[in-house]
């Protein structure tokens, strides 16, 4: 069943309800589970515009529950956010990827599965930290409290849609400007080695004069760090894995484009053909839509998007977020700021 929110002028938001009745995730083993996704994206790929990004938020777990306490125990007490802490492949045993699980291994998902998706195509661009200022409490003295999540950035090759300016962080109010010297390289992420040097009587000053000349101008922004401080949000409804609008926002206006050619979907088009179609909002498509946030994020930003749930009960409540038209909160908003 499909449903459109057709009362939300020029824009497109779509709610895919099939009848599904076993969950990705609750696959015997481990290898048998990355799989599962490693085919899932090979749709989204099939789909994604050729400069189009991937960001993929995904949790973690342990191979055992140390205290014994199932992971059903913790959501029905509303206690735990993490997804796939009760999936059959978190249990001792075999992975299915030739290794064995021992208790209290930590699963390793997100880089295993960054890893499987590299080996299927996938260009893995960064590794970003998702650090809570608010973790989850854990009731546990063998090992810290896990506050942090990974978020990957993927792409289907070296050329994509990527605005940097969209996510830029404040500065201290000391930076400086690196400019682009006759040794430097663009793109590349490269430190030129900072010596001070004599001949210039002023022991303050870095490296050579060119590095000086290049570093004068102070400057208010950062290129956005691969760490995000963002604090989780309390989401009332009965759903489990939900992420802040923040985060969400940050993914959307770096790696979508406000606008595209209507007739190639291209940023800035594809031809001079491409001068006689109007340009029409870009689209975000979230195949694990769950409660709305990144349809909700993009109908605020002004962009479309489509999403899938097999959750009926999940889509009802995107559905009814949506039509609320709830605000999420800006990036400035955000308590903490961006760790930088």
């Amino acid at each position: 069943m499909i449903y459109r929110l057709s009362d939300i002028p020029g824009h497109l938001h779509e709610f895919f309800e099939p009848a599904h009745e076993v969950e990705i995730g609750l696959e015997p083993t481990l290898g048998e589970h990355l799989q599962v996704m490693v085919t899932v994206f090979r749709e989204v790929w099939r789909i994604l515009k050729p400069q189009g990004t991937l960001w993929l938020n995904y949790g973690d777990c342990y191979a055992a529950t140390p205290n014994g306490k199932s992971a059903e125990a913790y959501k029905a007490d509303g206690s735990d956010d993490r997804t796939f802490r009760d999936k059959p492949f978190s249990t001792v045993g075999p992975t299915g990827l030739g290794g064995v699980l021992k208790p209290k291994d930590l699963c390793m998902i997100p880089n295993r599965l960054a890893i499987a998706l590299q080996e299927d195509g996938w260009w893995v661009r960064s590794e970003i930290i998702w650090h809570k200022p608010n973790p989850m409490p854990e009731s546990v003295y063998d090992r810290p409290t896990v506050s942090h999540e990974k978020i990957w950035l993927l792409t289907k090759g070296e050329d994509y849609f990527y605005n940097h300016e969209a996510i830029r962080e404040p500065v201290s109010g000391t930076a400086h400007a690196r400019k682009p010297g006759p040794n430097s390289r663009q793109n590349v992420d490269r430190v030129p080695r900072s010596r001070k040097f004599a001949d210039e009587g002023n022991a303050m000053v870095k490296a050579k004069r060119s590095f000086a000349e290049g570093t004068s101008d102070l400057v208010e922004t950062k290129n956005a760090r691969n760490v995000w401080t963002i604090a989780p949000k309390a989401f009332r409804e009965s759903h489990f894995a939900t992420f802040p609008p923040a985060l969400a926002e940050r993914c959307v206006k770096a790696g979508t484009p406000l606008t595209v050619c209507g007739c190639c979907g291209a940023a800035s088009g594809c031809g001079p053909i491409c001068e006689m179609y109007d340009r029409v909002p870009g689209k975000v498509f979230d195949p694990f839509g769950g409660a709305g946030t990144v349809s909700l994020v993009a109908e605020q930003i002004g962009v479309d998007s489509v999403m899938i749930e097999l959750n009926p009960e999940y889509a009802q409540i995107a559905r009814r977020r949506i039509e609320a038209g709830i605000e999420p909160p800006s990036i400035a908003e955000v308590a903490g700021g961006a760790h930088g």
